[in-house]
């Protein structure tokens, strides 16, 4: 009998260590995966109606009907998903938040672009990404954060969606963070700026064609729809000082969305920072009249950040339009 309890004590003592050693290194089986956060959504599609909500791709392919209107929201995470749409006759809507109706039911009217962008906690923790599925185009490059999907102005229908969070805690490389980053290093040399659509009357003033000022002036209401406009007149070089005058946030932190400006020269020199990579310290951006004779431009360059302040002379920084 004491062999016996030798042995049934030298087991116990065994599965005890194994249990320890396994609570002490994660392995234990009550561990429990943090729950994350998640996009669902849904789309009004031209004779179908409502589609059921879902976390994958909303609308049809290859059936020519129209998307009329988007609902989204989130779960699992604190926070807004704010979204809004360019509708066929009305152009860009005002934003809605969290599952309420973007676009139009019972009207047959397109929806031509979107816009999608987080707030609060969940733009902490995320980048929401989407893509559309645009009439004669097929499925788009990847965009985030407020930056424009589709075509407004074209009268383009907007078929599918699809819409997905990432992790800003991630590696990029492994959690598609770089989708963004992967559709300007592609477009550098393109023109990305829909300069047709372009007011000479826009945010209450007058614009010359081909001049810098009016060209970010539209390409913030072509990017950011209100958001975008700054109500500021007058020529490049005051534009800084006028954005501080006004409240508007300034700064020298290179972001997305946000008007790089110069006071050097006669006039100074005003341009559209469309997104900016840390990793490699890259800027990358767009303009008009760099060269001071007025030619229309809103092609897509990339420089580094140091370059970039000092192309131009009289470096003052950036205005922040979200």
């Amino acid at each position: 009998m004491k062999k016996i309890s030798r042995k049934v004590n030298r087991a116990l003592a065994v599965m005890l260590a194994v249990l320890m050693i396994s609570s002490m290194f994660g392995g234990g089986v009550q561990k429990v995966k943090a729950a994350e956060g998640k996009v669902i959504y849904r789309t009004h599609v031209q004779d179908y109606g409502w589609l059921g909500w879902t976390d994958g791709i909303s609308g049809t392919e290859g059936e020519g009907r129209r998307i009329e209107a988007v609902e989204i929201r989130l779960e699992g995470v604190s926070g807004n998903v704010a979204y809004k749409t360019h509708v066929q006759d009305y152009g860009w809507i005002g934003e809605v938040r969290n599952g309420q109706t973007s676009g139009t039911v019972g009207e047959s009217r397109r929806v031509e672009s979107i816009q999608i962008w987080l707030e609060g906690e969940a733009a902490n923790a995320y980048s929401i990404q989407y893509r559309v599925h645009q009439q004669n185009a097929g499925w788009e490059d990847w965009v985030s954060d407020g930056m424009s999907a589709g075509y407004e102005g074209q009268s383009l229908q907007l078929e599918a969606i699809e819409i997905r969070l990432v992790s800003k805690n991630g590696n990029a490389s492994d959690s598609g963070q770089d989708e963004t980053l992967k559709y300007f290093q592609s477009n550098v040399g393109n023109r990305i700026a829909y300069l047709e659509g372009y007011n000479t009357y826009l945010d209450g003033f007058n614009g010359i064609p081909g001049q810098c000022v009016w060209y970010v002036r539209n390409r913030g209401n072509e990017r950011l729809g209100s958001q975008g406009l700054t109500g500021i007149s007058g020529n490049a070089k005051t534009w800084f000082t006028a954005a501080q005058s006004k409240g508007i946030g300034t700064g020298d932190t290179p972001r997305a969305n946000a008007i790089a400006c110069w006071s050097g020269g006669s006039y100074g020199h005003v341009a559209y920072l469309e997104y900016y990579d840390q990793n490699t310290n890259t800027v990358y951006f767009t303009e008009a009249n760099f060269g001071g004779n007025g030619t229309e431009d809103g092609v897509l360059k990339a420089m580094n950040l140091g370059d970039f302040k000092n192309r131009k002379n009289g470096w003052q920084g950036f205005i922040y339009l979200q």
